[in-house]
């Protein structure tokens, strides 16, 4: 009556659930022990199953327990043959702990393994019970019988895959919308809202989604609500950037997906407002955070209340597809200005291409000299080839900035280590290299190998993608949990991480869309769905949706936060890679950088418009 299961406290298994499974392990034994003849005997073995159970269940009570360090190496076992393999292990562990390995102790424990269920019996065939003498010995054993054997999630076809990343989807979307509809994001473990962008930002980031997904009706339930609520001008500071690419990205992505004009009214609503952004600076780039209705902006003070790169340069797409789309051409004006100024700025010409993180606020000049591919520069880079591809290889201006950046990336900032290319960050005042690699930078592979598809770049392009699609894979390697580091830095013998949290990016997965869809190697699908699982496993918090991890290394470590890329990105370039290559085909349509598709301006006439609108005609 005094035993209690020690439960490790990562607050996700429920005494429900835990009692349910203490009864049913009861009652597994208690069957065992009662086909046994002799009364004495089955009091003996009474007994021994009590002991095995509190042995089981004292030591391992949660299923989302972190798992025992002899157990690690098991990382790629699937979930339901490592519970149901786990069981067997510690059955026979445990009655093999309790006392020293006599001969009628042995068959004790060789019947507990008889009485197994066939399926776990033939994970764990020609045990030699004589040389198994603790729970590691018995881990071990069966880790090496189920390392080659097939793998039934690896085995599902295509269309069961993307049935289960539509689930994982739905679910996510499910959990938003009972908690947090019209907020901008779910806090999914409190079942709390957080807004910071006071637009309903996951319900709009979701949009095509659940277009590109199938789920209609709750495409429905969602434009209703885009319809009737949407606050187009908040009283709030905003981001300009975060607003335009998810705000309006999102927006423009359902009209075109949809044709339902009411989502181009409300993004070209939602654009106006926030273009305000542009009076509140002194120079040609609009200010960081905004309120549209006071017309009030400011730079973040940890800049120095400088502008950041990808904050002024990353709204090309969005610019341009509305010029194009309400014949408005002040758009397309403005973001093809910031891209003629950015490229004005004063840079030594080893260094054309690179582009400075901190820039002024009241004239064009760089404020530092650090140059990143991760945060504060990649969104930037992103935009030079796709608004080229988008105003229909147009525009040279696009064309040889993007050039520019791809030949001083190779030069400057790509280096090899232990085997790896990685991508660096670098300062072109003093030249130094820094060899740390945030995950927010591989979206390059995707970046290179969309460039080489579009005719932009040669051969030398994609066989550099690929090198660097490996190295982001790896990230995905260096922990049991199959979840990468936010950062991770190379020396000495190694890559080791840096930033230890989960954030469920999309940067990965998106170059691995970009590179199966160009390339149609197998291996970029496997690693796919390697990844999906990973995340479906550790960040899944049950009927609501998936959260940040604190620690690939502890991933029992949750992060409350599910933030609106998880849908929108993530799980959409996941189904992607799954899907035919005829939806959403890069023939005919370029995403943002949050993942909205829109079509490519081909139509002779609103070419002429969107070039006459650049010119300032």
């Amino acid at each position: 009556k005094s035993w209690k299961p020690r439960r490790q406290t990562n607050g996700y298994d429920s005494a429900r659930k835990m009692r349910k499974r203490c009864h049913r392990t009861f009652l597994g034994l208690r069957n065992f022990v009662l086909k046994s003849k002799k009364a004495r005997g089955r009091i003996a073995l009474f007994t021994a199953s009590l002991m095995v159970m509190t042995f089981i269940f004292s030591r391992f009570g949660t299923s989302q327990a972190a798992p025992p360090a002899s157990a690690k190496k098991r990382a790629n076992v699937p979930p339901r043959r490592f519970e149901a393999l786990s069981k067997a292990a510690k059955t026979l562990a445990g009655a093999l702990e309790k006392v020293p390995p006599t001969s009628s102790h042995l068959e004790m424990s060789s019947s507990l393994f008889n009485s197994l269920p066939a399926k776990d019996k033939n994970f764990i065939s020609n045990v030699n019970i004589d040389v198994l003498h603790s729970e590691n010995d018995v881990v071990d054993h069966i880790h090496t019988k189920v390392e080659s054997a097939p793998n039934v999630e690896d085995n599902l076809a295509d269309n069961d895959k993307l049935d289960r990343i539509r689930a994982t989807a739905k679910m996510a979307w499910d959990g938003y919308t009972t908690y947090c509809m019209g907020h901008d994001e779910l806090r999914p473990i409190s079942r709390t809202c957080k807004d910071w962008v006071h637009m309903g930002l996951t319900l709009i980031d979701s949009l095509d989604t659940l277009w590109i997904m199938g789920l209609k009706d709750d495409f429905s339930h969602a434009r209703k609500w885009v319809a009737e609520e949407l606050d187009t001008r908040p009283n709030k500071k905003l981001s300009f950037f975060e607003s335009t690419i998810r705000i309006t990205g999102g927006l423009l992505s359902a009209y075109e997906l949809s044709g339902d004009k009411m989502f181009l009214e409300k993004a070209h609503e939602v654009q106006k407002s926030l273009n305000i952004a542009f009076e509140a600076t002194d120079n040609e780039y609009p200010i960081s955070e905004i309120n549209p209705v006071t017309g009030y902006g400011e730079s973040p003070g940890w800049t120095g209340h400088s502008l950041i790169l990808s904050e002024v340069g990353t709204n090309a797409i969005e610019f341009l597809k509305l010029s194009q789309l309400t014949r408005n051409p002040d758009f397309a004006r403005k973001s093809h200005i910031i891209l003629e100024e950015l490229d004005q700025l004063d840079i030594n010409e080893r260094y054309k291409g690179l582009y400075p993180t901190y820039l002024s606020s009241t004239e064009n000049r760089r404020n530092n000299g650090d140059i990143a591919f991760g945060g504060m520069g990649d969104s930037f880079y992103e935009y030079e080839v796709k608004a080229y591809i988008l105003a229909g290889k147009d525009v040279p201006l696009y064309k040889r900035m993007y050039r520019e950046t791809v030949e001083a990336m190779k030069r400057h900032l790509i280096y090899s280590h232990d085997g790896k290319y990685f991508l660096g960050g670098f300062n072109i005042d003093n030249g130094h290299f820094n060899s740390w690699m945030e995950h927010l930078a591989c979206f390059v592979p995707g970046m290179l190998a969309l460039g080489y598809h579009e005719g932009l770049g040669p051969k030398e392009d994609l066989e550099l993608a690929e090198k660097l699609m490996d190295t982001c894979v790896d990230m995905y390697r260096m922990f049991p949990s199959g979840l990468a580091p936010d950062s991770v830095r190379f020396g000495g013998a190694s890559m080791s991480p840096d930033g230890r949290q989960f954030r469920l990016r999309p940067e990965t997965v998106e170059s691995l869309f970009y590179l199966w869809r160009i390339t149609h190697k197998q291996k970029y699908r496997e690693i796919a769905w390697d990844i999906f699982k990973a995340i479906d496993k550790h960040c899944k918090i049950d009927g609501v949706g998936h959260s940040n991890v604190r620690d690939v290394g502890r991933p029992e470590l949750k992060d409350d936060r599910m933030e609106s890329f998880w849908i929108a990105e993530t799980l959409k370039y996941l189904y992607l890679t799954f899907e035919d290559d005829n939806v959403i085909s890069l023939d005919e349509f370029v995403f943002n950088t949050e993942a909205h598709p829109v079509r490519k301006i081909q139509n002779a006439e609103d070419l002429k418009f969107i070039k006459s609108a650049i010119a300032g005609h």
